[in-house]
């Protein structure tokens, strides 16, 4: 009784503990707010929302009506008591903090339902057990994190506790089994019908919450058709008695469905209901109250919608998977391990003994159906590309119940194991990841939205900074403009702000931007557009106020923007800190930084996109510092261009934080007159307008953009994009060039064009006089001795002066196209950022670049990315085709070539490249080197002792070879004697020479594998009639690794024992 009577306390202080988890401001995922209280927050309060693609695209993916109950419900109730607390002088009570605990406050009661079902069936089949469950229940995160929060996957997870709860209730015999008086011997056992009623009322509504439901109900609906139709029970009943028995289900699953369709339908506006031709309305519900009669005046017209079918049909096809991002089909495996820590192992073993017992006609049949449902839906789930930890919640049921008839058993190391796993992810999910959003909207709307007492002081509005929201005031002569960006974080939910629909056309506007994940150029050109130039300001007039900046182009309007970011993003080539740094004003083109100045800072906020940043800080005082929202402000100086920004989130280490900043204008670099891109840019959506005055490509690059993402930036690129032919002379000089050096097998048509319209900007702007006639020698060897090679330092700067990009953090390094060798992998070799690398990264702070601007205006600049060989005029060569052994070096000469042509080549980043790394082959025996990276043997000694060495050329075609120190040759194999040779068609014999007549053999069968087309009609496999395919192999070359007569034991020797 004792023993109890603790754990009932135990379970009571959890249940305070779950309470408080609703409070804590943890962002695990956008959906938490976007699929239920951002639509509700518009619907009911009428507050400007961003509401997502799921409500908006036609036709709608998700019904209202979930939302409507656990969200649109408890807003009302809090609107009601807002009245009342209006009434009885307590003021509005209506804010972004109320609005954030209502809603957290609803799912916080709905999850009371899990605990129900796990009570009551413990309590049937192992009532000893039942505080042990609710217990496990209760202390995990899932439920004290995840099911507090109003995602759509934990109302999934309540309603499928109450169905399967449903079932379990209605099967199970009624205890006493004493039959009463008059009574049949199969009354007791019928599915009673409330209980059936209650089963398909829940079914349909799961199915309205979310499509998946489907496939953890459908197990547990398999089981309750089997308990009416086919269990020993339902033997000798009459089919008309089963189906009676059945109809109160199906009367509540098609009930419930009408219902969801036509709230839908109505919600969404395909369907209009009409009296007397006028669309419904309130005032119509009087007049049927009084006249019941006009009721048969009521029609309709428009059509039914079906949300979950229409969620189905968008999710099978995988184009619109994928923009939702698409993950490997284990993700779910390490999904599951997350949430459930140890009793993963603890459920798989359980599961693996009673796999035999998994039976409909099993004496206890509850965990039977539990099992599969969990098993049915993961499964199939694990099919489905777009993968997120969440879509598993309802996988808690089965976890909890399997085991719980022996979780008394279980010894105290997994309860402290327990207890560690899930406290460690209550404070990463519940207290750290993206925790500094909500509170920063709640300082935002005070921002935003109650300011008071302004006064104008040269042109400035100074505010006051209030606690409550202040009525707008319409026609009012001074309109109050706040800009809100967020950068870096996740969505910001709008309904927090509070900002009302009915506010626009007041004095009081407020508009916000999500950037998201987009680069530094996005930012800056935003900020350009937003930030204000004013020339003077007095600093004292910020402290501890709010700062309106007067608009340029509208006298009675002032403007302020404010910023939200982690602090670890990188800010430095946008902004200031100091407020002694001294800018003059330049252009509006950007070419000046802007200022920030800190105001607040919340704590604390993770954003574990940057989990490097938060390691490599370590944990130091500042750090403790900046693990909150920082509030940042702007101090203009004279004749200087400023911009005001308010938040910013920062993050260090273990914590960040956001910041309220304020700022000034961008960078300074130089730009050059003419950039010739590529597709690159435009695919990875770089903004290239600060690079140069004009920018050029061709025709054939456009026709590469095939994507939509990709479509949609070139749509709305912010630069004047003029599209050129190159000329035929210049396309033929640029193919006689690259035939000379070597490089036309490994260049597209699209490579070609795009360097002959560079070589015809060129020529129009400066002549030839700057452009190489004949390509440079490039030494292959500058020494006979391999202590003269491994000493050389060829290692030049080149004299031309840097080309500085506002896009980096103005420091320029020497940049080295690396590519990557045959042993890399295939996305490393898919993704073009991947091939460059930055070297002599410790030169960066060394650097000079306040007179870097030097740089010719005239000189076109080539951006080149990485195309595949095309079928076109340019592909009559006898190279062969790029395949996944050679693509290094077709790779490698792409890149190669423009520097040989003497133009500049811009990394997509803007960064300059310096140099090209490649790789050739060097000879241990000889010291000689060879390009031909196909060679197996040297062509010089003839030994196959051909090491894969790195090299880098530099514009004036100087070489660098970089040799590893204290090399050590591999001499495995070689002290063995060699074997006699073998005879037999499969005879592996070892090749130590080229002009062997196994080495020549092999290479004949390698060709002849070459050439036979598998599509040939007349093909058939060997391994069809018989035949080996060994002879398909690649020869090994050399001793190897063992030794050639084989691993031969020595003989042993028995003693002869003589015996007794």
């Amino acid at each position: 009784m004792i023993r109890d009577f603790n754990n009932i306390a135990l379970y009571l202080s959890l249940c305070v503990l779950r309470l408080w988890c609703t409070t804590l401001p943890g962002y695990i995922h956008p959906d938490e707010f976007f699929q239920s209280p951002e639509v509700m927050g518009g619907d009911v309060f009428g507050y400007e929302v961003f509401r997502p693609w799921e409500f908006e695209q036609s036709p709608q993916c998700r019904s209202i009506v979930i939302p409507a109950l656990t969200i649109g419900l408890p807003f009302n109730i809090l609107k009601i008591l807002n009245v009342w607390a209006i009434k009885f002088g307590y003021g509005d009570i209506i804010n972004s903090h109320s609005v954030f605990i209502t809603e957290r406050l609803s799912f916080f009661f709905l999850s009371f339902g899990i605990d129900y079902t796990v009570y009551t069936i413990a309590q049937l089949f192992y009532p000893n057990n039942a505080i042990q469950s609710l217990l496990v229940l209760a202390s995990s995160y899932v439920v004290l994190i995840f099911n507090t929060r109003p995602f759509s996957n934990s109302a999934e997870l309540i309603l499928l506790a109450l169905l399967f709860c449903t079932y379990v209730k209605g099967s199970t015999p009624k205890f006493p089994l004493r039959r009463q008086p008059g009574d049949s011997s199969t009354d007791r056992d019928e599915f009673p019908v409330n209980l059936a009623f209650l089963f398909g009322c829940i079914a349909a509504f799961g199915f309205f919450t979310r499509i998946t439901f489907i496939l953890y109900a459908f197990p547990i609906g398999i089981a309750f058709l089997h308990y009416i139709f086919l269990s020993a029970r339902a033997q000798g009943k009459s089919w008309h008695s089963k189906f009676s028995e059945l109809f109160p289900a199906c009367l509540g699953l098609v009930t419930t469905t009408g219902i969801c369709v036509l709230a839908d339908s109505l919600y969404f506006g395909t369907l209009k209901v009409t009296f007397g031709g006028v669309i419904l309305n309130n005032d119509h519900i009087f007049e049927f109250l009084s006249n019941p009669a006009k009721f048969m005046k009521i029609g309709w017209h428009g059509k039914f919608i079906i949300t979950p079918l229409n969620n189905f049909i968008y999710n099978i096809n995988s184009e619109n998977l994928s923009q939702h991002g698409l993950h490997p089909r284990y993700l779910h495996i390490y999904n599951f391990v997350l949430l459930f820590g140890p009793l993963t192992l603890l459920t798989m073993k359980d599961l693996n003994v009673s796999v035999k017992f998994m039976r409909w006609t099993a004496k206890r049949t509850y965990k039977t159906v539990i099992v599969y449902s969990g098993l049915f839906g993961f499964v199939l789930l694990t099919l489905i590309p777009h993968q997120e930890a969440r879509f598993l919640l309802p996988l808690l049921l089965p976890v909890i119940i399997v085991p719980s008839d022996r979780l008394h058993k279980l010894p105290i190391l997994f309860w402290a194991v327990w207890v560690i796993f899930n406290l460690v992810f209550v404070v990463i999910f519940g207290g750290l990841h993206q925790a500094g959003i909500v509170p920063i909207m709640q300082k935002l709307q005070n921002q935003s939205l109650g300011f008071k007492h302004c006064k104008n002081i040269n042109g400035y509005f100074r505010c006051e900074l209030g606690k409550k929201i202040t009525n707008p005031v319409k026609n009012q002569s001074e309109i109050f403009t706040t800009n809100i960006i967020f950068y870096k974080t996740y969505m910001p939910p709008h309904h927090l702000l509070g900002y009302p629909k009915s506010w626009r056309g007041t004095n009081i506007q407020v508009n916000i931007y999500d950037l998201a994940g987009s680069s530094l150029s996005n930012l800056g050109n935003l900020l350009s557009e937003q930030v204000l130039s004013k020339s003077s300001l007095v600093d004292n007039i910020w402290k501890g106020h709010i700062i309106f900046q007067q608009n340029n182009k509208n006298s009675t309007n002032f403007e302020r923007t404010l910023l939200v970011t982690p602090s670890t993003t990188e800010l430095s080539p946008l902004f200031i800190e100091s407020y002694n740094e001294f800018i003059s004003i330049g252009d509006h083109n950007g070419n000046k930084k802007m200022r920030l100045k800190l105001i607040e800072q919340q704590w604390p906020h993770i954003n574990f996109d940057h989990l490097d940043r938060i390691i490599a800080k370590g944990i130091t005082k500042s750090y403790w510092r900046s693990m909150g929202v920082n509030t940042k402000d702007v101090t203009p100086e004279i004749q200087q261009l400023e911009a005001r920004i308010i938040m910013g989130t920062t993050m260090t280490d273990f914590g960040s934080a956001m910041d309220l900043v304020f700022n000034s204008p961008l960078s300074s670099f130089c730009p050059s007159k003419r950039l010739v891109i590529d597709s690159g840019p435009l695919i990875k959506g770089i903004n290239v307008r600060a690079f140069a005055e004009k920018i050029y490509t061709i025709p054939e690059v456009i026709s590469e953009i095939r994507d939509k993402h990709s479509r949609d930036f070139l749509n709305q690129i912010s630069f004047d994009l003029q599209i050129k032919v190159p000329s035929d002379e210049a396309l033929r000089e640029v193919v006689n060039f690259s035939k000379k050096t070597g490089d036309f097998a490994s260049l597209s048509a699209v490579d070609l064009r795009v360097l002959a319209l560079t070589y015809m900007l060129e020529v129009e702007t400066n002549g030839t006089k700057r452009l190489k006639k004949e390509p440079v020698k490039k030494p292959l060897n500058k020494s006979e001795s391999m202590e003269i090679i491994n000493k050389q330092e060829q290692q030049q700067r080149i004299d031309e002066p840097n080309l500085v990009s506002n896009l980096e953090s103005l420091k320029l390094a020497d940049i080295t196209v690396e590519f990557s060798s045959s042993e890399g992998t295939d996305h490393q070799r898919d993704a073009v950022s991947n091939l460059y690398q930055v070297e002599n990264s410790e030169q960066l702070n060394n650097i000079d670049f306040n007179n870097d601007c030097s740089l010719s205006k005239d000189e076109p600049i080539v951006e080149i990315s990485t195309h595949k060989l095309k079928d076109e005029e340019y592909d009559d060569d006898d190279i062969g085709w790029i395949t996944p052994d050679n693509i290094d070096d077709y790779q490698a000469k792409e890149h190669e070539f423009p520097i040989d042509l003497k133009k500049d080549m811009l990394k997509l980043l803007g960064k300059r490249i310096r140099k090209v790394k490649n790789w050739v082959l060097r000879c241990h025996a000889c010291f000689k080197i060879t390009t031909n990276t196909e060679k197996k043997f040297c062509p010089n000694c003839g030994n196959a002792a051909l090491i894969r060495t790195s090299t880098s050329t530099d514009a004036n075609g100087n070489v660098t070879y970089y040799l590893k120190k204290n090399f050590q040759y591999n001499l495995r194999g070689t002290k063995y004697s060699i074997p006699e040779p073998k005879s037999g068609r499969n005879a592996n014999n070892i090749i130590l020479r080229e002009d062997q007549k196994e080495y020549q053999k092999a290479l004949k069968n390698q060709r002849k594998q070459k050439e036979i087309d598998i599509f040939d009609p007349d093909y058939i496999p060997k391994l069809l009639i018989g035949i080996s395919n060994s002879n398909s192999i690649s020869p090994v070359i050399g001793y190897g690794r063992r030794k050639p007569k084989g691993e031969k034991s020595d003989k042993k020797f028995l003693q002869n024992v003589k015996p007794l």
